[in-house]
């Protein structure tokens, strides 16, 4: 049974990765107020994974995809994200092709239509979270204020890719407390921040993750795949990899 998801309108995660057709590799952050380049996630697979064109799958998964430093922070104090290592062996685009859809909190989706952001890719669904927002205003997402789980069940049962929580950690914490996060996919870049902006906002009860992909980069980036126990679609679809 699960229980009711909090929607909040207050802080939201300033970091991000958007990308579109001439942009799909090149990430974007929120620093002080204006967006700048940077590594924001990361697609980690084996050889066999990489050769196969992106597919429709029975049972959509909803996947946090996310950069972090090594003591669990997205972004610093004022979000901050010059720490972050940019990495050539990262493939944008063959991460957004992997998604249709993206959830977004009202901050991020705030910060992906500041002037200079690239657009999403051409067909990419995005439903952005938030009880303030009016839908007249912005046509160009779907805004979602009330009746989150059936929102979201409804985009599981819809045929496509997998769905994109893209931020931010607000929003991550309410849909992770409902039991409705199927993976967490963590990219590492190798700094202590010291404080910042959590991964996970307290509070948040303790969840037990299974580890089922992993990639060493030369940067010093480590890259993690987790499932999330309890999800019974990332169990039946997941399997270990490692690079």
């Amino acid at each position: 049974m699960q229980r009711g998801v909090e929607l909040r309108d207050g802080a939201d995660v300033a970091l991000f990765g958007v990308g579109g057709v001439d942009m799909t590799n090149v990430a974007f952050v929120k620093i002080n107020g204006s967006l700048k380049a940077g590594h924001a996630a990361h697609r980690e697979c084996s050889a066999d994974q990489n050769a196969q064109a992106p597919r429709e799958v029975s049972v959509r998964r909803i996947r946090y995809v996310v950069a972090t430093s090594v003591d669990g922070y997205i972004a610093g104090p004022k979000g901050e994200a010059d720490w972050i290592i940019r990495d050539s062996e990262i493939d944008f685009r063959a991460l957004f092709d992997e998604f249709d859809t993206v959830l977004l909190g009202r901050r991020t989706y705030e910060i992906t239509q500041s002037p200079g952001a690239p657009p999403w890719p051409a067909g990419m669904s995005v439903y952005v979270f938030s009880r303030t927002l009016r839908q007249r205003d912005h046509p160009e997402a779907t805004i979602v204020a009330e009746k989150l789980e059936d929102t979201l069940a409804a985009l599981r049962a819809r045929s496509g890719k997998d769905i994109w929580l893209f931020g931010g950690s607000s929003l991550f914490q309410s849909l992770l407390g409902a039991g409705l996060v199927d993976t967490l996919e963590v990219t590492v870049s190798p700094v202590l921040l010291g404080g910042g902006i959590p991964l996970l906002p307290p509070p948040a009860k303790q969840t037990k993750l299974e580890l089922i992909g992993h990639r060493v980069y030369k940067t010093g980036i480590v890259s993690l795949r987790y499932a999330v126990q309890g999800r019974s679609a990332t169990k039946a679809r997941g399997r270990r990899t490692s690079a």
